[in-house]
């Protein structure tokens, strides 16, 4: 549109029409309409989204199943809650063995530790015909270890007995003392470690040595 000032009336040529005649007063008037429209609210107005969703909706445009549709909130009552029972004993609740289970326990492990320091000592100390540290080692690491266990939690004189023969041979089975010394020597010692296990759990017999019936 174009606007040819200058003179009164003004002309405003639209295309592919006559020349509209517009005099100063109704220019007046339209500056006047447009000065009081609220042109900085309405540079920063929001957008209505849901205005524009109801609309797009009830146009068709937009079905219903749409994600501009509103989900439908979802809600747990108590009754929708399912408890399920306990299955299993929490740890604290399962049983733990008594004094006198760990002591029967233990005395069949003494006995299998004795029983082949017994069979070490048969053969001399040695393996193959060459000295060996398994003397050393049932008895240090085997003999020891659980009749000093055995002593807090039974009172038993045949611990004291093993205790004192095993510091008393301790130092001879060695490797270096298996190999200065005879094999006969050693094998005089199985009977006294033969006897102090019968003592220990009342027979000879090797199924005193587990605990099947």
């Amino acid at each position: 549109m174009l606007l040819y000032s200058g003179v009164s009336p003004f002309l405003f040529h639209q295309p592919e029409k006559e020349w509209v005649v517009m005099d100063g007063r109704a220019i007046a008037l339209i500056i006047q309409l447009v000065r009081a429209l609220p042109l900085d609210r309405l540079s920063r107005a929001e957008p209505d989204w849901e205005q524009h969703k109801a609309t797009l909706i009830s146009s068709g445009r937009v079905p219903v199943s749409s994600p501009v549709a509103e989900l439908p909130t979802a809600s747990i009552s108590a009754r929708s809650v399912v408890r399920v029972p306990d299955q299993y004993p929490s740890p604290a609740a399962a049983p733990l063995p008594t004094t006198q289970e760990t002591v029967d326990e233990l005395k069949r492990r003494l006995g299998r530790e004795m029983y082949r320091l017994q069979m070490d000592l048969v053969a001399g100390g040695r393996i193959a015909g060459k000295p060996c540290d398994c003397l050393h080692k049932h008895t240090e690491m085997g003999l020891l270890p659980i009749v000093e266990e055995l002593v807090t939690m039974d009172a038993n004189p045949v611990y004291d007995r093993v205790i004192n023969w095993s510091e008393e041979h301790l130092p001879e089975f060695t490797v270096d003392a298996v190999t200065r010394n005879d094999p006969e020597h050693y094998r005089g010692l199985a009977p006294s470690i033969r006897e102090l296990r019968k003592e220990l759990l009342g027979t000879e017999h090797l199924s005193a040595l587990t605990n099947r019936s």
